[in-house]
C-alpha cells in the first residue's frame, strides 16, 4: 500500500472519535460533579461534629466532682489551689522528697463518693510529663473492678465490669535524686464516656445529668 495511504480502520477510528470525545467530557462533568458533592458532604459533617462535640461539652460530660471542701491545702512542700467553679487544681512548690503527696479531690464521706457506673470511660486531666514516679491522676474505683485507673498526662481509655465509687487523688512522688516542682500546673481531672472523649476532647468542669438535678431539687 503506498505510503501515507488511509486504511478502512483507519476511517473507523476516526468515525469513532466523536463518541469517545463525548464519553471523555461525561467522565470528567461525572468526577466534578462528585467531587463537588464529596467537598459539600465533608463540610455538612464538619458542622454536624460541631453541633454534636457543642451538645456533648455543654452538657453532664465530666462526670468526675471535686468535692474536697478544703480551697488550698499543702503537702510535703506543694501547694493545691483548688477552682471549684473552673473544675481545676493548680500546684505550686516543690516536693521535700519526705514521701508522698496525696492531694483527695472528693471528701471521706463514702456518700460523697459519685457511683461510676459499668461501661466504657476516658480519664484525663494530668498535664503532660507526667509519670507513676512524679505525677499523676488516680482514679480508684472503691468496690468495683477495675480498682484503679491512672492518668500520666496522655490520658487513658477504660473499661469498668463492676458498679463502683469514685475517688480522685492527685499524687506527687520524689524519685531519689531528682527535684520534682511545680509552677502554677493546672490539672484539670475529667471522667467522660469513651464516646463522648472521641467526638470532643475538650474539657469541661463536672456537671450534674438532669435526673441529679432532679433528684437534689426534690430533696428540697
Amino acid at each position: 500500500m503506498p505510503e501515507g495511504q488511509m486504511t478502512q480502520s483507519d476511517y473507523l477510528q476516526i468515525d469513532a472519535c466523536p463518541a469517545r470525545i463525548d464519553a471523555l467530557e461525561v467522565s470528567k462533568a461525572d468526577q466534578t460533579a462528585l467531587a463537588a458533592e464529596t467537598a459539600a458532604r465533608e463540610a455538612a459533617d464538619a458542622t454536624h461534629d460541631t453541633l454534636l462535640a457543642d451538645l456533648i461539652d455543654g452538657g453532664a460530660k465530666n462526670i468526675m466532682p471535686l468535692s474536697n471542701p478544703l480551697t488550698t491545702e499543702t503537702k510535703r512542700g506543694i501547694t493545691a489551689t483548688y477552682d471549684f467553679d473552673a473544675g481545676t487544681i493548680t500546684l505550686n512548690g516543690e516536693h521535700d522528697g519526705t514521701g508522698d503527696a496525696q492531694f483527695y479531690l472528693y471528701t471521706g464521706n463514702a456518700a460523697d463518693q459519685k457511683v461510676i457506673p459499668a461501661g466504657s470511660y476516658h480519664l484525663s486531666g494530668c498535664p503532660a510529663g507526667g509519670s507513676t514516679d512524679t505525677y499523676c491522676l488516680i482514679v480508684q474505683n472503691v468496690g468495683g473492678s477495675p480498682a484503679y485507673k491512672l492518668d500520666t498526662g496522655s490520658g487513658q481509655d477504660f473499661t469498668i465490669t463492676s458498679d463502683g465509687r469514685m475517688a480522685p487523688i492527685i499524687r506527687v512522688r520524689k524519685p531519689t535524686g531528682q527535684t520534682v516542682s511545680f509552677d502554677n500546673v493546672v490539672f484539670q481531672p475529667m471522667i467522660c464516656l469513651q464516646n463522648a472523649w472521641n467526638i470532643s476532647e475538650k474539657f469541661v468542669p463536672y456537671c450534674p445529668t438532669p435526673a441529679e438535678l432532679y433528684a437534689m431539687i426534690r430533696s428540697l
